[in-house]
């Protein structure tokens, strides 16, 4: 199902003109996917685990941000929004596609699409 809602989440983000499309990964998983379909948009991957940022600097496309306050779904897209506008990577108005897994505090593979605008 996880490479279902990821490839689904590359096609709304061509055919939404989305700018970005973020992931949450534990174990890089999330990256691998999104980034085999090549998508227009860039790529920022969340991570907890510090070694994993390395690995994920190697796959195409992908940029990784260190980020371990998994509380909530519409608090961790809160933060991902702040840290991606602040480093100016969107901008007001921009479109971008969330993935996650719900319930966020579970460590499973996306089962979670959301577009939001910046």
């Amino acid at each position: 199902m996880a490479d279902s809602v990821l490839s689904a989440a590359c096609h709304l983000a061509k055919n939404t003109g989305a700018k970005v499309i973020t992931g949450m990964t534990h174990r890089g998983y999330t990256a691998f996917q999104i980034s085999k379909y090549r998508p227009k948009a860039d790529i920022f991957i969340f991570t907890d685990d510090r070694a994993l940022l390395t690995v994920l600097s190697l796959v195409w496309g992908v940029r990784s941000f260190y980020y371990d306050r998994f509380n909530s779904t519409d608090s961790t897209i809160a933060d991902i929004r702040y840290v991606l506008t602040t480093t100016g990577h969107l901008q007001k108005g921009d479109v971008f596609i969330n993935t996650a897994t719900l319930p966020i505090t579970d460590k499973g593979r996306a089962n979670m699409v959301k577009v939001s605008v910046a």
